[in-house]
């Protein structure tokens, strides 16, 4: 390509990026802030701008504030723009700047929902809010307070007001401030970032007020704008009514939607939506045995608990320490087989996502666990897996009452792919017959090959509430247990590992290990030998 060609397929693809652009992004209102503020005020008076608009019906068909979380709604019965919903307005003519807002965060660095994001120590986040975009945020990364500036005169005095706009709740108020200085105004309330702890797309505006004289916040009207009551339908005209503020002369937003983050804080509160995100996290990879509108309800912890293990394969030995290992659905990790043996305790925990804590008086659920990466069509498919554990008939939550149908087994994959192990809890009326469930399998005598998962989902009404899973892959404790299935295969398995060689090396602490472990070797091989037969894969 000549330079001349380079320089104008640069020029163009900056032309069309500019053109694409939202009007107000950071070009782009600096060229044309009156375009910009034009779409604001569209956007502002638009009524199907947002879920609590002309959507809302439909998304919350009951309406209401206290039978769902994701439906609370002060004006239930009005498809509100921000116009209606601040105003009592159907238009806007007072904007005459623009407001700007910036934050700055690290990567995430925090634990919610069962998993836990560090921060590498370098990655930066910079966000230039920009109310035309389609940029939607989650909680972290608006959590601190951000930089907001404006076009201002040094004589007026200046009132902001950040508000979740969906909930009605106050983010943060400063008065009388000066220029566009901030912290030459009165704190009412300090900016604290959005608690969003579901996925919902939630708007969060920023509004600006310009007077001539300082203005006087009374205990009163503080309870106005920061403690707004179900009688109250327009707390921000109220508060703006009484101070003699008039329309805002600048406003943004931002849009935010629910991280773990969001959900760890909300849980302080007795509010618990992780099974939003656990629901985010199994649609990742699309699977027979669930739906693209399969919306998860209930949170399943699942713990597997084991005693520390040495094992010797291939001339190498291995230890690993005693724990109990929490599943991680949404960090969506690879554990080593050894900490997820078929000798685990598991123990199993449920929450409800909505008000904590859960009530599950009168209901039934059965966990049902999986693989469906079996490479061997006699044995799993996707549509049939292979069963790796069935527990049924759980009543009102109390996992005591349970009957267990068939233990768990670990995973064992043998193809040196990650498989996904999946713990499924379903909820039904009708009571699951425990003899009936081997019939559900290509081979009743072992209850666990070609699993009919989806016609024992039709066939008894369950509907699917709870997940969560496991991957593994092929390591050494699958080696192990191979070598112990099949001797004859050693070296073909063991190829792989450095200094392997028949017999084994007879110097090292490899030799003194293998050495003195030769009984318990031998029973410890006929054991699992005995056990992979019926329990490999």
């Amino acid at each position: 390509m000549s330079l001349k060609m380079w320089i104008f397929s640069v020029i163009v693809a900056t032309s069309v990026a500019t053109v694409l652009a939202s009007p107000c992004s950071m070009q782009n209102r600096t060229s044309n802030l009156l375009n910009c503020i034009t779409g604001i005020k569209t956007r502002f008076m638009d009524n199907d701008a947002f879920w609590f608009g002309s959507q809302y019906a439909t998304r919350c068909p009951l309406k209401g504030a206290s039978y769902d979380p994701k439906c609370t709604n002060l004006r239930p019965d009005t498809a509100d723009s921000f116009g209606t919903r601040f105003f009592q307005s159907s238009a806007i003519d007072s904007l005459d700047r623009y407001l700007s807002v910036r934050f700055e965060s690290i990567g995430r660095n925090y634990t919610g929902c069962g998993t836990t994001y560090t921060w590498d120590g370098k990655e930066r986040v910079n966000i230039d809010v920009d109310p035309l975009s389609d940029d939607v945020e989650t909680p972290w990364f608006v959590r601190n307070t951000p930089n907001i500036t404006w076009s201002s005169n040094a004589t007026d005095y200046y009132t902001l007001i950040v508000y979740d706009a969906g909930y009605m709740i106050c983010h943060g108020l400063y008065v009388n401030v000066r220029g566009n200085d901030l912290s030459s105004g009165q704190v009412v309330k300090e900016y604290h970032g959005p608690k969003r702890s579901f996925i919902l797309q939630n708007p969060y505006i920023f509004l600006l007020f310009k007077h001539s004289q300082p203005v006087n916040v009374t205990a009163e009207l503080k309870n106005v704008i920061l403690n707004p009551n179900w009688s109250q339908k327009w707390p921000i005209y109220d508060f703006a009514q009484n101070l003699n503020l008039g329309d805002p002369v600048a406003v943004n937003w931002v849009v935010v939607t629910g991280d773990e983050y969001g959900a760890a804080m909300s849980e302080s509160f007795g509010l618990f939506f992780c099974p939003d995100f656990s629901t985010k996290a199994l649609h990742r990879v699309p699977r027979p045995f669930f739906s693209n509108s399969t919306q998860l309800s209930v949170w399943l912890d699942v713990t597997m608990t084991t005693t520390s293990l040495n094992y010797p394969v291939c001339c190498n030995k291995f230890t690993f320490g005693a724990g109990a290992r929490k599943l991680d659905p949404i960090g969506n990790r690879i554990y080593h087989t050894a900490d997820v043996r078929s000798e685990a305790i598991v123990t199993y925990s449920i929450k409800k996502a909505g008000f904590l804590p859960s009530n599950f008086t009168g209901e039934m659920h059965s966990i049902v666990t999986m693989d469906p990466d079996v490479p061997s069509p006699t044995v799993g498919t996707q549509e049939r897996p292979l069963l790796h554990g069935l527990f049924i008939n759980i009543r009102d939550g109390n996992f005591s009452t349970g009957e267990l149908v068939l233990n768990y087994s670990g995973p064992a994959p043998p193809d040196n792919k990650p498989h996904y192990y999946y713990f499924m809890l379903y909820r039904h009326v009708v009571p699951l017959n425990a003899t009936a469930m081997p019939w559900y399998s290509s081979d009743p005598s072992n209850g666990r090959y070609l699993f009919d998962i989806n016609r024992l989902v039709s066939d008894h009404n369950m509907t699917l509430v709870g997940a969560t899973w496991l991957r593994a892959t092929t390591d050494d404790y699958v080696t192990y247990r191979l070598v112990a299935r099949e001797p004859g295969n050693e070296a073909s398995l063991c190829a792989k590992y450095p200094g392997y060689s028949k017999p084994c090396p007879t110097s090292g602490s490899t030799k003194a290990f293998v050495i003195n472990n030769v009984p318990m070797l031998v029973v410890g091989l006929c054991n699992i030998m005995f056990m992979a037969f019926f329990a490999l894969h």
